[in-house]
């Protein structure tokens, strides 16, 4: 193989490992303190943590729920909402399951909502 083919190859992996490594599904324990639905932001639907989410998603505790179906399959949103409206009103805590690679108008979104009884 060509030195600068060699070279152009292992640039090439070493920029897609790179980016990979920074995308990660990481977990936040909380109690829900809000939600909302939005007609055409956020991907329809978010919850609003009372800890902050971090780890290159906004550290206000928001997370995409994503409702309208733009990262998640469809009707996995409206679960996710549901169970956020049930630990909510139970005062109880979810642990969100949060992939930083997916976002939604900055917002990170949630692949996994547990609620902790």
């Amino acid at each position: 193989m060509k030195p600068k083919l060699f070279t152009l190859l292992l640039t090439a992996i070493l920029v897609m490992a790179t980016s990979q490594a920074n995308a990660a599904i990481f977990t936040k324990t909380g109690k829900i303190v809000r939600v909302l639905s939005d007609s055409k932001k956020y991907g329809g639907c978010m919850a609003l943590l009372d800890v902050s989410i971090g780890n290159s998603c906004p550290n206000s505790g928001w997370v995409s729920l994503d409702c309208k179906a733009v990262k998640t399959p469809a009707g996995d949103g409206n679960r996710h909402f549901a169970s956020a409206l049930l630990a909510a009103s139970l005062n109880k805590q979810v642990t969100v399951y949060i992939n930083n690679a997916n976002k939604i108008d900055n917002y990170c979104v949630a692949d996994r909502i547990d609620t902790i009884f």
